[in-house]
């Protein structure tokens, strides 16, 4: 288990404007996947990814509720490479992951990239002042 909170950023592209936006956090502390958007502040948050075409995810409709669970949110899951794969170990291994990795260290790693939209996990970007 993990000591301190493991945070990645949903980040959404606009696929007109190539532009990428910071729409949402998924955080793993204790065991309990959170889900909220990125509501604080505008330039590069969900409000103006809003203001530039973006809607939320169907599977996070509410865009002022933090969602909650023990496992890590469907929507998300579906992104990883399937554990059945006779090629897992080897997957894991070309991601530079050990076999006691966590579903949150493969979605760092592989940004959670699908074909079939404009999504991407990525670690946050933290500034110190």
């Amino acid at each position: 288990m993990r000591m301190k909170p493991f945070e990645l950023w949903l980040i959404w592209q606009n696929v007109e404007t190539r532009q990428h936006y910071h729409v949402g956090r998924l955080l793993l502390e204790d065991g309990i996947y959170t889900f909220s958007y990125a509501t604080n502040g505008y330039r590069r948050k969900l409000a103006e990814a809003m203001d530039n075409g973006y809607r939320p995810h169907l599977a996070f409709p509410d865009t002022n509720k933090t969602y909650t669970s023990r496992n890590l949110f469907g929507p998300f899951a579906r992104r990883l490479p399937d554990s059945r794969r006779p090629d897992y170990p080897s997957v894991l291994r070309e991601l530079g992951l050990s076999s006691d990795c966590t579903e949150i260290d493969i979605l760092r790693a592989t940004g959670g990239i699908l074909a079939t939209d404009s999504y991407e996990f990525v670690s946050p970007i933290l500034v110190k002042n």
